[in-house]
């Protein structure tokens, strides 16, 4: 279980999808509004996981910090978590956990590798069914991609499709985020909102 806490909002992530909503502390209790979360299909036990989290955020425990340790009471459960520094974005192979269209997320295909690795100011990508690079430019909130050289072998359909959702959005300037060892990628598509979710 991982939470990031923001200025007014506490993202989690229980084992599947990522979570988040509005919080206050107020007299050692940890307030948590409803959660909006991602919409990935995995494992049924992990599944209930993300919702055991969610009830137990949204149920008022107490909360204390001591050093690096953050300790929620809740009543009939108590999680302790140990601070985390986020991954360094360059040098750090991310590896591909989920695809982003129209605000769901969508894991990948069950023999699937990719992955990208910033070193440089190049990217080495690993689309699931082809390896290549580009060029990349990163600033604090951005990286603006060049066009990708990719090899050209010919792969399953479920992995074509994913290589087509990677070098979609590996294309021209996209946001980003990491948080811990998860790092997000956003831009507009042309149906809205298309992503990529890494790990480190």
């Amino acid at each position: 279980i991982t939470l990031g806490f923001e200025t007014d909002t506490v993202g989690a992530q229980g084992g599947c999808n990522t979570q988040s909503g509005g919080y206050t502390i107020s007299d050692g209790m940890l307030e948590v509004s409803a959660m909006v979360s991602t919409m990935m299909a995995c494992e049924q036990a992990l599944m209930d996981q993300d919702t055991w989290v969610s009830e137990f955020l949204t149920s008022s425990p107490e909360i204390s910090l001591d050093g690096g340790t953050l300790t929620l009471t809740g009543s009939d459960a108590t999680i302790s978590l140990e601070a985390k520094t986020a991954a360094p974005l360059e040098g750090t192979t991310w590896v591909l956990t989920g695809t982003v269209a129209t605000e769901a997320v969508s894991s990948l295909p069950a023999d699937a590798e990719a992955s990208l690795t910033i070193t440089d100011g190049q990217a080495a990508i690993q689309t699931g069914c082809n390896s290549g690079s580009a060029s990349v430019e990163v600033t604090d909130t951005t990286m603006t991609f060049g066009p990708v050289a990719l090899t050209k072998m010919a792969c399953p359909e479920d992995l074509t499709a994913l290589e087509a959702s990677v070098i979609s959005v590996l294309d021209g300037e996209v946001t980003y985020e990491v948080t811990g060892d998860t790092l997000s990628i956003r831009k507009a598509g042309p149906d809205g909102e298309i992503g990529l979710e890494y790990t480190a």
